[in-house]
Order: C-alpha cells, then structure tokens, then sequence
C-alpha cells in the first residue's frame, strides 16, 4: 500500500495528529513482531522509567512497560525498512510544515498485562528537541476489550481513544498534545519514538 505522506502532513498540521492504517504491511508487521520478540527472550529489555538524567526515577504507578531501543548503526533488515519508511515521511514534514528534524530515536514497548502509562506530554521541561511523536502498533488481532488504547486530549476537552491495531502509524506534536495509555488486558506491542531537532554534538553522543 502507497502511503500518502502528504495526506498525512496535512491532517498533523491541521489537528495536531494524525492516524495511519496500514503504515506497513502485514508482511513487515510480523517480521517486527519476530525482531521484538527475539531481543525480549534475549532480556534486552529493561524497565522503562521517566525523566532524563539525574531526574530518571523507575515509577510503576505511572508508567508499566518494558523498552528495548533501536541502536541506529546497527539496525537489521526488517528494522532498516521501517527506518526508511520513517525517515521519508520525516523529510516531508521537514518540507512542509518547516520542523527542522534531524534525528529519530526509536524503541521497542511492550506492556504486559495490567500496564498502562499515565497523562503526560513528550517533550522535556525545557527542551523542545521532541518535535513529533510516533507511534507504530505491532499487534495482531487487537479486539475491543483488549484495552490498552491510546487516549489523547485534545483541544475544547475532547478525548479520542486510539485502538492499538497492528500496522496502524499515530504521529502527534510532541510539545503540545497530552496523553496516555489505557491500562492493557492483553500484552500490547509498538515501536515508540520521536522525530527530533538535535544538535551535533546530541546526534553524537545519542549514537
């Protein structure tokens, strides 16, 4: 399936997010799936916690998954197509809605049964380097009552919940959208990161 990045570039500057079924395919989905399941029976995994620096504190009650993140250089095949896929659609919100990202930093979320994230923004108290979001599902047969949707609020108090289907790509504005994930009834997958404008010397050290 072709995707319309343009399309998509218009609903993110025009709401503040923007949802995409089947950002990849089926086939790419379970190759995603096997490379995550492959590093958890590894144990590179590691619980994942908030705050950056000396700030960093592992808190269960606000948010319960696991994390195994993208090393840049050393990406396999499956990993170095959704990189690519990623990276064009970077390019074209650099073009259109002038975001000045240089860099993505990705991992690989897995909530077990039970976990949740609460309300939170993405970007850093003081930092704005987190320019968009993203949000790739890696689920197969998601069902209602599954839980574990994503809820964002949105302006005038609305909320919108987003089922966590496999292959279903979610961008949002890093500074500007609060949100959370639902507590999960079934282990719930993704590959979760960010669209950045970095300096150099981050770029550097981040690899």
């Amino acid at each position: 399936m072709k995707v319309d990045y343009e399309k998509i570039t218009e609903a993110l500057r025009k709401d503040g997010y923007v949802i995409c079924p089947h950002f990849i395919s089926e086939e790419k989905l379970q190759a995603l799936r096997n490379d995550l399941q492959e590093r958890f029976d590894e144990g590179d995994f590691h619980k994942a916690g908030i705050g950056k620096g000396d700030a960093y504190q592992i808190k269960q009650e606000i948010r319960g998954d696991w994390v195994s993140w993208w090393e840049l250089t050393k990406l396999q095949p499956i990993q170095q197509e959704v990189y690519q896929a990623l990276d064009e659609l970077k390019v074209v919100f650099n073009r259109h809605l002038f975001v000045g990202i240089n860099y993505l930093e990705m991992h690989y979320a897995v909530y077990p049964s039970g976990k949740f994230y609460r309300k939170h923004l993405d970007s850093f108290q003081g930092s704005d380097r987190r320019r968009i979001s993203f949000v790739l599902y890696l689920n197969q047969e998601w069902q209602e009552g599954h839980g574990g949707e994503l809820r964002m609020y949105l302006q005038d108090r609305q909320v919108k919940d987003i089922k966590p289907e496999g292959g279903t790509l979610v961008c949002f504005i890093s500074s500007e959208l609060y949100h959370e994930v639902l507590p999960t009834i079934q282990t719930r997958y993704s590959l979760t990161g960010w669209m950045r404008h970095d300096r150099l010397e981050d770029m550097l050290l981040n690899h």
